[in-house]
């Protein structure tokens, strides 16, 4: 069986433009399912962050080891400040935190 050819002059769309927001979705979910482990890097977080080199989750597994993990530390202080549960991650607590502070700054996010 072969796959059908397309007609002359369609041109086909990028494989980049189409698996896109499928990789967005998916990061968002393995983010969901695996919580101690990958941050959400959503365009929210792209937004208020900007595109950090090196890539993002090398740069903030950099940020939350330096100073002798005080950034790590802080996360944890503000769970505790806002009663959140033990059970939530240092990262879910960053993920909060970055979104509320951009959207409380009422930024509009471009899409």
């Amino acid at each position: 069986m072969s796959w059908p050819r397309k007609p002359p002059g369609v041109v086909a769309p990028s494989p980049t433009l189409t698996c896109r927001p499928l990789l967005a979705h998916c990061r968002v979910l393995f983010a969901g399912k695996r919580p101690r482990l990958l941050p959400v890097c959503d365009r929210m977080v792209r937004c208020a962050l900007g595109r950090p080199r090196p890539p993002f989750w090398l740069a903030l597994h950099a940020a939350l080891r330096e100073d002798n993990g005080a950034v790590h530390r802080q996360l944890h202080e503000l769970r505790q400040v806002t009663g959140v549960p033990e059970t939530v991650s240092a990262l879910r607590v960053c993920d909060v935190a970055v979104w509320r502070g951009h959207r409380d700054t009422g930024h509009a996010c471009p899409r």
